[in-house]
């Protein structure tokens, strides 16, 4: 009986251990949690308001200290996790838009939601008028026409 009561003590004090443990891992999860935020990207078309999928959004602790690149799914969102409470710099750059830049300040949130809306180059670009010349001696360009 001896040793019985020994083992048991022994199980007893495993299994203090054990919560004693798991208790400390919960204690420290919420600090963490504290720390980081989510950053959620909405990323749309300013003309037609249409989700804008493809679009390259970066973001930096400074304009030159990269942190995190996702590339926008076909609804256009972009999800960052684990995002430190700071101000954040954030870059968009889409194959035909013009690149979007903006600081968001991640303080006391903890889940920061902003939507950019991406204005077409089309949109910006004038007509172009293009014009030749035949600059061959002889007219080779009317030869041939």
């Amino acid at each position: 009986m001896r040793g019985s009561a020994a083992g048991k003590r022994n199980l007893l004090n495993a299994g203090h251990i054990l919560l004693l443990i798991v208790c400390m891992t919960l204690a420290a999860m919420p600090a963490h949690a504290q720390e980081t935020s989510v950053l959620q990207i909405r990323v749309r078309d300013a003309g037609t308001d249409k989700p804008l999928g493809n679009a390259s959004v970066a973001l930096r602790t400074q304009p030159s200290t990269p942190l995190a690149q996702i590339v926008s799914d076909t609804g256009g969102l972009v999800r960052f996790t684990h995002v430190k409470r700071e101000a954040i710099h954030v870059s968009v750059r889409r194959i035909g838009s013009v690149p979007f830049d903006t600081t968001v300040s991640m303080m006391g949130e903890a889940v920061v939601s902003i939507t950019v809306r991406l204005q077409s180059l089309s949109n910006l670009l004038s007509a172009v008028r293009v014009s030749a010349e035949d600059q061959c001696p002889g007219g080779v360009w009317s030869a041939h026409a």
